[in-house]
């Protein structure tokens, strides 16, 4: 063989090596994006029944008669209004604590009027909720560490740049 023969072949052979791990990276970025998109699907299912939950413990205050102050009304309607559709991690973030300032509330509100009529509802509602943190920890925190293997194979060295060409790009962790 010539030379140029044998510089044609290891370049041809690198080519195939390159486009090789390139087709296994973007199938493993297109299988990290998916698993992305059902997990927050789940977890924004988890916030959405959180939020369902708060409403209703809400309710229990206009049937037993209870009156609310200006700010828990403020709260309330806040609540109502959280953005559940495809958020950004900031509106993620932002709805996340209202509903955690809304449970906090709710609790101290609770303790400090008279719920005894709904006090077996409010129990339902608290017990509700705590199953509802706890898988909530854990599909974040599956839903994390999908996003650091995500994170990993689009920043590989040689590749990251058509993969950001292709529209992959980093995505931020849930706190």
């Amino acid at each position: 063989m010539e030379p140029y023969q044998i510089i044609i072949l290891v370049i041809l052979l690198l080519l195939f090596l390159y486009v090789s791990a390139f087709l296994l990276i973007i199938s493993n970025s297109i299988g990290f994006r998916r698993k992305l998109r059902k997990r927050a699907s789940a977890l924004m299912v988890l916030v959405s029944e959180k939020q369902e939950i708060l409403l209703a413990w809400f309710g229990l205050f206009a049937h037993e008669k209870i009156a609310l102050s200006e700010e828990d009304k403020a709260l309330l309607s806040s609540l109502k209004n959280i953005n559940l559709d495809k958020p950004s991690p900031e509106e993620w973030i932002a709805s996340l604590n209202l509903l955690k300032s809304a449970q906090m509330r709710l609790g101290f509100l609770s303790e400090e009027s008279d719920l005894r009529g709904s006090l077996a509802e409010k129990k339902a509602y608290v017990s509700t909720l705590h199953d509802l943190d706890a898988n909530y920890r854990q599909s974040s925190a599956v839903y994390n560490a999908d996003v650091g293997a995500f994170n990993y194979w689009i920043s590989i060295p040689g590749f990251s740049w058509l993969l950001y060409l292709l529209g992959f790009r980093k995505k931020t962790l849930l706190s």
